[in-house]
């Protein structure tokens, strides 16, 4: 309450006491409300990442199926084969941002070990403009990638 809620020293020992007692016990209140929502974002995160990954599993499954078996379902079309090689990726994008919530809910509950792996930037930027290639030439935009 600032400058309004002060207490003279050695005059109010008793008053302190009962600020002090009702200081902790709301500090506890808090402390135990915020255990419990961690809690709760923790089961909410954990069930979404599960009911996410099973059905993206199954298209990826499908696709790759569609691409890999052709001489069994039947040839694709350059087109047909265009649409599903980015089906492909994007349900790929797709699970590793499921596999990065899961790695959130690792860390979270101190289970996850990190490894530190070299990145090959090139290669992700060419596979983001590749991803993107339609949206970039809908929207007319020209977009070049230098390399040294």
């Amino acid at each position: 309450m600032g400058a309004r809620d002060y207490l003279v020293k050695g005059k109010a020992t008793g008053e302190l006491l009962v600020r002090s007692i009702k200081y902790a016990i709301e500090r506890q209140r808090l402390t135990t409300a915020l255990r419990e929502e961690i809690r709760t974002k923790t089961l909410v995160l954990s069930t979404a990442t599960h009911e996410l990954k099973t059905p993206l599993t199954s298209i990826v499954g499908y696709v790759d199926r569609l691409l890999l078996n052709q001489e069994q379902i039947g040839p694709l079309n350059e087109r047909q084969s265009r649409y599903l090689e980015t089906v492909q990726k994007n349900a790929r994008r797709l699970g590793a941002l499921v596999d990065d919530l899961v790695d959130v809910s690792r860390i979270e509950a101190g289970s996850l070990e990190l490894s530190l792996v070299d990145l090959d930037v090139l290669q992700e930027v060419r596979e983001v403009i590749q991803v993107m290639g339609h949206q970039i030439n809908e929207k007319q935009l020209n977009l070049g990638l230098m390399t040294k």
